[in-house]
């Protein structure tokens, strides 16, 4: 599940390529465990689904993600389900580089 949530398109889609295969070869041993699943619901998703959106919004290939974890019984955390943030760097305040410069220039002027 995490790797449909890459931050990669193409890994995304392959990853949703490759868990639709072995869903249809061996979706039915999740049922037999005894998880709630709804492998249809969940097999379609992964075909209607554009990988290649971006993870938040507007495409929120995240919630699509989300939601395939649900119907397939898969625990999620919320540190998961969120995904990581990225945090907004603090722009230092700009230094004239010349300041120090300009001042030493002023003192032997003098």
């Amino acid at each position: 599940m995490a790797m449909l949530a890459h931050r990669f398109p193409r890994v995304r889609r392959w990853t949703a390529e490759q868990l639709y295969v072995r869903l249809l070869e061996d979706g039915s041993a999740l049922a037999r465990n005894g998880a709630q699943v709804h492998l249809d619901s969940a097999l379609k998703l992964l075909l209607e689904i554009d990988w290649d959106q971006s993870l938040d919004a507007p495409g929120c290939v995240r919630n699509s993600r989300n939601r395939v974890a649900d119907l397939l019984g898969v625990k999620l955390s919320e540190k998961v389900r969120e995904g990581t943030r990225k945090k907004k760097k603090v722009k230092a305040s700009v230094v004239d580089e010349f300041e120090s410069y300009a001042s030493l220039v002023d003192e032997f002027a003098r």
